[in-house]
């Protein structure tokens, strides 16, 4: 079966349109040129809790922590990967270690 559409030629182009070809070839060597981006260690990865890992090192539910966030009532930091919620394990034990007190009652 025939295209019904006509091939484009170089003559049948404007002078300012660059041949298809030319544009991938320099699109591909551009790339190779570039430097990788930076990628997470394995030990970066594995100190990212899911919010149900974070809720049982807490000792609370992962119901609690969401209100948490979205209340704002505590300022327990966590990532955003993606669309996922996850929960450093510094930030856990910076966050527990803030919160200890000596006593419950005032000083006169």
């Amino acid at each position: 079966m025939m295209s019904t559409f006509p091939r484009s030629t170089p003559e049948s182009q404007p002078s300012n349109v660059q041949p298809h070809a030319e544009f991938s070839q320099r699109a591909l060597l551009g790339s190779l040129n570039r430097q990788p981006e930076s990628q997470p260690t394995e030990t970066a990865l594995q100190e990212l809790n899911d919010p149900k890992a974070a809720a049982a090192y807490l000792g609370v539910s992962d119901r609690t922590l969401a209100t948490w966030r979205c209340t704002g009532r505590h300022s327990l930091p966590y990532v955003k990967v993606g669309g996922r919620v996850r929960y450093r394990r510094q930030d856990l034990e910076a966050w527990v270690s803030s919160r200890t007190q000596e006593h419950t009652g005032h000083l006169a």
